[in-house]
């Protein structure tokens, strides 16, 4: 947590030594190798991972992780499936979901993922900028909006949102609105 990533490495091989292979552990090991760029590496602990314990989702999602960095964009979905069949209330792994439908060219797919993830509980405006652009590249600027506005009802402030209505506004047509924005 501290971004000392090359410490965590170490302290989580002595973890290693002292108490054995462990899930968790591998796990950790994988996100520290995901922060530094190392995604193949990371891929390789997050498989140690699930060969302890197959159930462990997080690793499944940091593989899926790991693979979008690559731009692996299927093997990706692939693995955020699997830790979706484990675990289908974190909005991060319906987003990881979206996002490589959507680079694969399946907008259908994350459309529907983008809209189980914005019903989930959030922490970022994200994901509504990432959905609601689906629609504008498609010419559908009231729907763009339409998702821009409920973002902008959960998470109130944030310029991000205003700046994105306001260029599909424009768009749209709408200056005087867009102005007001």
């Amino acid at each position: 947590n501290l971004e000392q990533y090359d410490k965590a490495l170490n302290a989580y091989k002595q973890v290693l030594d002292i108490e054995g292979p462990g899930a968790e552990t591998y796990c950790c090991m994988a996100a520290a190798y995901e922060k530094i760029g190392q995604f193949e590496l990371g891929i390789k602990y997050y498989r140690k991972s699930v060969k302890v314990d197959d159930l462990y989702d997080d690793a499944w999602y940091g593989i899926g992780v790991c693979l979008s960095a690559l731009e692996r964009w299927y093997e990706a979905i692939h693995f955020f499936t699997r830790a979706l069949k484990i675990n289908a209330n974190q909005a991060h792994y319906w987003i990881g979901v979206a996002k490589a439908e959507y680079e694969t060219g399946n907008t259908l797919s994350a459309i529907d993922a983008y809209e189980v993830a914005t019903a989930l509980e959030l922490d970022n405006h994200d994901p509504f900028l990432d959905w609601s652009y689906i629609y504008y590249e498609q010419g559908n600027y009231d729907k763009a909006i339409e998702i821009v506005d409920d973002g902008l009802h959960l998470f109130g402030e944030e310029a991000d949102l205003y700046y994105r209505k306001t260029a599909y506004l424009i768009e749209a047509g709408r200056y005087k609105e867009a102005f007001n924005y």
